[in-house]
C-alpha cells in the first residue's frame, strides 16, 4: 500500500489491488477516473474533489484481470479514514435528521422509494426462511446498514434481535438510529463486535459489495458470523464495461438516471455474475434457486402484469435449479448444516 500526501489536512489512501477474483496482478487498463471526469463529466465540484486529495495527477484505474477477465479498480484512490470519520460525523446534522424524519413519516413513502416493495419481499423471505429452519426467534444482521430501512423492515416484521452494521457511521449513530428508525435496532460501527452478538441466522448485504476494498474477505466475515443452516440475501449490480466503455469514454455528462451512471468513484469492483458466484462458493455458501421477484397477486385489471410477473418467476426458479446462467443480479444464499 501506498501513501499519497496531497495537503497538510487532507490525503488519499492509495491501494494497488491484485485481482479481487483470482488474486493475479496482470490486468490491462481499461478506464482511468481522473479530477477532470469528476468536476467535466459527473458534476463533482473541483474544490470538493481537490479537499479529498485528489490533484490533476490522480487516477484511479478500473483493469481487466488477463487471467480470470474480471473487472475490478486496480488503484483505488479513497480518503484517508480520519477524513472519512470526520465527514461522517458531520454528515447527519440536526436538519438531516428532521428532513429523514419528515420523509419516512410520510403517508405515501413508497411512492418516493420505488424499490420498497421489493425490499420488504427479500427481508420477508429471508425471515420466513431462517425462522423455518431454525424453529425459534432470529437473529438478523444487516451489514452495511446505511439508513437503516432494511433493518426497520426486518424489526416490523417481528425480529427481535437486529443488529445494524457500518463501518462509516458517526460516533453518535444509534441516537440518529433511535429517532428515526423503528425501535429495537442495535448498531455497530466495528466489527469486532459483532461475533459476540451472533450467531446470525439471517444476514442482508444489499448495494454494497461494489463499494468494498475486498469482497472476498466481506463474504467470508459474513459467513462466519452466520449459524448453520442460515440464510443470506446479496445483490450484485451487473456492470457490462465491456460492452459499456465506448459510451463511458465518450461521455459528456452523466446523470444519475443514465445507464453508465453506475461507472463512479465508490464502486471498486464490476462483477459479472460468474465471477461473483465463484465467490461465493469458494467461501463456502450454497446458491438456493429462491426467486427475488415480489409475487403480483390476481386482481381485476391487473391481469397481464400477472401472468407476465409470475413466467417470470416460473422460468427463473427453473434456470436457478437447473444452474443455467444469466444476467443474475440477486442471490440468496444458505450456509451448510
Amino acid at each position: 500500500m501506498n501513501e499519497l500526501s496531497t495537503s497538510p489536512s487532507r490525503e488519499l489512501r492509495r491501494s494497488i489491488r491484485p485481482c479481487i477474483i483470482c488474486g493475479s496482478k496482470d490486468c490491462t487498463p481499461v478506464f482511468d477516473f481522473t479530477l477532470d471526469f469528476a468536476v467535466r463529466v459527473r458534476g463533482q465540484t473541483e474544490a470538493s474533489m481537490r479537499s479529498q486529495g485528489w490533484d490533476d495527477d490522480t487516477t484511479s484505474t478500473i483493469v481487466k484481470c488477463r487471467q480470470c477477465g474480471c473487472n475490478y479498480v486496480r488503484d483505488t484512490a479513497i480518503p484517508s479514514l480520519a477524513y472519512r470519520s470526520a465527514a461522517s460525523d458531520h454528515s447527519l446534522t440536526a436538519d438531516s435528521i428532521e428532513e429523514r424524519r419528515a420523509r419516512v413519516s410520510q403517508k405515501d413513502v413508497y411512492k418516493n422509494y420505488h424499490l420498497f416493495d421489493y425490499q420488504v419481499w427479500v427481508v420477508r423471505m429471508l425471515v420466513q426462511l431462517a425462522s423455518t429452519a431454525q424453529k425459534r426467534d432470529i437473529k438478523l444482521l444487516d451489514y452495511g446498514a446505511g439508513g437503516g430501512e432494511t433493518s426497520s423492515i426486518a424489526r416490523v416484521m417481528g425480529v427481535r434481535d437486529v443488529i445494524a452494521y457500518d463501518p462509516n457511521w458517526a460516533e453518535a449513530i444509534q441516537t440518529h438510529f433511535d429517532s428515526t428508525n423503528f425501535p429495537g435496532i442495535q448498531c455497530v460501527r466495528d466489527k469486532a463486535e459483532l461475533p459476540a452478538l451472533g450467531p446470525f441466522d439471517a444476514a442482508i448485504f444489499q448495494s454494497a459489495i461494489e463499494h468494498v476494498l475486498d469482497p472476498r474477505a466481506e463474504l467470508q466475515t459474513i459467513f462466519d458470523l452466520m449459524a448453520p443452516g442460515g440464510f443470506f440475501y446479496v445483490n450484485n449490480p451487473v456492470m457490462e464495461i465491456d460492452k459499456e466503455i465506448g459510451a463511458l469514454r465518450a461521455a459528456k455528462q452523466i446523470r444519475k438516471k443514465d445507464r453508465i451512471s453506475y461507472y463512479h468513484f465508490g464502486h471498486f469492483n464490476y462483477m459479472m455474475p460468474r465471477h461473483i458466484e465463484q465467490l461465493i462458493k469458494e467461501v463456502g455458501f450454497e446458491i438456493t434457486p429462491m426467486v427475488h421477484y415480489p409475487p403480483v397477486h390476481w386482481a381485476p385489471g391487473h391481469y397481464r402484469e400477472y401472468f407476465t410477473r409470475n413466467l417470470k418467476r416460473a422460468i427463473r426458479y427453473t434456470q436457478n435449479l437447473l444452474g443455467l446462467p444469466y444476467d443474475r443480479y440477486f442471490y440468496i444464499l444458505r450456509k451448510p448444516v
